[in-house]
């Protein structure tokens, strides 16, 4: 928070500084809430508040100098993702390790990071009055279900169809979660909690026609944002398998 203030301090001193796009999260509101305007906030952590202050930093600017932007991203996934639990969703479903936790449609909105870059160069280099004071929710459109998007990665890792977990299985594993954390075991060591649990039986949908206004159709489908993980992550040795076409050739981007 003081880095907040420091940065606009210092674009203000500058002078030159002629457009800023502060990086806040959609966690300045609890998943599964659907804000009613711009500055309804309920942050459910210390990082999500730490992020509206930041946010309540900028928006209490009198007449800066410089135009701003607010973007909340999304979860981001895509090549490059070292230490992320959507890389971790491609491992597991590579290894035969995940189930849909339930057969319920979910929409769990996030970005891949070839359309995050277009959206916030689109923030950054749209005409002022397009972006000056606003605040754009950087989510893919249109949203996919988490069944949708593991079924894709399932296919493009040529695994088979993936089951739904009974879900008396899942709390049961929920509840050793939070048994082997009062132990002493770390989030890593973990595969699952109640919390976890929770969080992925929540849906997220935030409101995100403002950024589809702003940048029209996106670069990258889903379809592609998998093909070029996928083959990353086949590269790093991370996963073992992909499909691949007639001339036994992995299938690229």
């Amino acid at each position: 928070m003081d880095g907040v203030e420091n940065l606009v301090k210092g674009a203000e001193e500058a002078k030159s500084v002629k457009h800023i796009v502060f990086t806040s999260s959609t966690l300045v509101c609890r998943n599964g809430y659907v804000p009613k305007h711009d500055t309804d906030y309920c942050p459910p952590n210390l990082y999500g508040e730490s992020k509206m202050i930041g946010e309540k930093i900028v928006r209490g600017l009198k007449n800066p100098s410089f135009t701003w932007t607010i973007v909340r991203p999304s979860i981001v996934w895509g090549p490059w993702f070292w230490f992320s639990v959507k890389r971790t969703f491609f491992m597991l479903i590579d290894k035969g390790l995940y189930w849909h936790p339930t057969a319920k449609p979910l929409t769990k909105q996030k970005t891949y990071v070839g359309n995050t870059v277009f959206m916030l160069a689109n923030c950054l280099f749209s005409p002022v009055k397009k972006v000056n004071g606003k605040t754009f929710y950087l989510i893919d459109y249109p949203s996919h279900t988490i069944q949708e998007w593991a079924n894709e990665i399932q296919v493009t890792l040529n695994k088979k169809e993936i089951k739904v977990a009974p879900m008396w299985l899942l709390r049961l594993g929920g509840y050793m979660g939070d048994f082997l954390k009062l132990l002493g075991f770390s989030e890593q060591q973990v595969p699952l909690t109640s919390f976890r649990l929770n969080n992925m039986l929540t849906e997220v949908n935030c409101p995100n026609d403002g950024i589809q206004e702003l940048c029209q159709k996106l670069p990258y489908s889903s379809d592609d944002g998998v093909r070029a993980t996928a083959q990353w992550l086949y590269e790093r040795g991370d996963i073992s398998n992909m499909r691949v076409d007639k001339n036994n050739s992995i299938l690229e981007n």
